[in-house]
């Protein structure tokens, strides 16, 4: 997922370096007006993945939402199976 968001953020970067390159005024603008987006995905994609996808990141998660904190009673990591 990382790696994808990576090149989707590269390809715009290129495609905002060829336009201003070339002189295109609203195709610069297009990429402009969309950084915000291809980059917060870039950014953003791997942390997002990893608490969806990752339970024990969600339970220490929500171990510091209820104010318990790693190691003590009701801690996942800390159960044995």
């Amino acid at each position: 997922v990382s790696s994808l968001c990576y090149l989707i953020k590269a390809l715009h970067q290129f495609g905002f370096a060829i336009s201003a390159w070339l002189s295109l005024p609203d195709l610069y603008q297009k990429f402009f007006v969309t950084y915000p987006l291809t980059n917060g995905i870039a950014e953003y994609a791997g942390p997002i993945c990893l608490v969806i996808f990752s339970s024990r990141v969600r339970s220490r998660l929500m171990l510091r939402k209820h104010g318990l904190k790693p190691g003590t009673v009701g801690d996942v990591s800390t159960r044995s199976s």
